[in-house]
């Protein structure tokens, strides 16, 4: 099977290759004709170099949310649809865009904390406190947060009381797990809570991948990092800072109005 890319003076390459692989037949039949040509087909078949590029160009936002080269999630992305498993699953791509969301983050986490891929892709393998590099001289909530002089007690513990709370609130423990690894990495950069407000109500494609609706996506921004403040009300700090100035998870779960904004984040809670 080849695949011939027509030269349309109205689309591009990107627009012919999405009519090529961006449904899930299309995608399922590419790939079983690749699995059925052998191991080999990956080098040898040109439909398999057309598809890893556009596969590139599919979750390269994902991969500019980890920090990571578009390279990175065409990786990825080539050892799942590799696997003989992804011929059977009702919609191919999102099985490989969740593998591949799964494969930046450990990438991000082991540099992150010293480690190799494969160990940071478990929590409790994490260690205690972050490694401390040359140079590196802010802490996660204090890029977060103006003014916040509470000292950290390891990120780590930060990210388990989040996804414990998540989990609470009945978000499955491995997506809460990596929701809130995924919210302290994207917020770690940045100089104040107002910043990081803006910039994950703006990450729309983490949003999609969640399969949020942007009412749900607003209420876990507010709930981990907090809310801009307003003429009518004062910023109000997140669940990442108040685990940070030391309140416990009880402590927290006794708050009705947080545990109430927590439930507006389920997926398919709020249109």
């Amino acid at each position: 099977m080849s695949v011939a890319i027509a030269s349309d003076p109205r689309t591009g390459p990107e627009d012919e290759l999405d009519k090529l692989f961006g449904s899930a037949e299309a995608v399922r039949r590419v790939l079983e004709t690749i699995h059925a040509a052998g191991p080999g087909a990956w080098r040898t078949l040109p439909v398999a170099t057309d598809l890893l590029t556009y596969a590139q160009s599919r979750f390269a936002s994902l991969a500019r949310s980890w920090h990571r080269p578009a390279e990175d999630a065409a990786y990825a992305a080539f050892l799942t649809m590799r696997e003989p498993g992804i011929l059977n699953a009702e919609s191919p791509w999102a099985v490989v865009r969740k593998a591949v969301a799964r494969h930046l983050m450990a990438e991000t986490q082991g540099e992150r904390h010293l480690q190799s891929p494969d160990h940071a892709r478990r929590l409790k393998n994490h260690p205690d406190a972050m490694p401390v590099r040359a140079g590196d001289d802010q802490t996660l909530m204090e890029v977060a947060v103006e003014d916040q002089a509470a000292v950290p007690r390891g990120i780590d513990r930060i990210v388990q009381c989040a996804a414990a709370y998540l989990a609470v609130a009945g978000w499955p423990a491995a997506d809460a797990a990596g929701v809130a690894e995924y919210v302290c990495q994207r917020i770690s950069d940045l100089g104040s809570q107002e910043s990081a407000v803006d910039v994950l109500r703006r990450d729309h494609a983490f949003r999609q991948f969640l399969q949020l609706s942007k009412p749900e996506w607003a209420a876990l921004v507010r709930l981990l990092v907090g809310s801009k403040p307003t003429t009518a009300s004062p910023a109000r700090p997140g669940l990442l800072v108040r685990v940070l100035s030391g309140e416990s998870l009880a402590e927290l779960l006794a708050d009705e109005r947080l545990r109430d904004l927590a439930r507006q984040t389920l997926p398919g809670s709020r249109p």
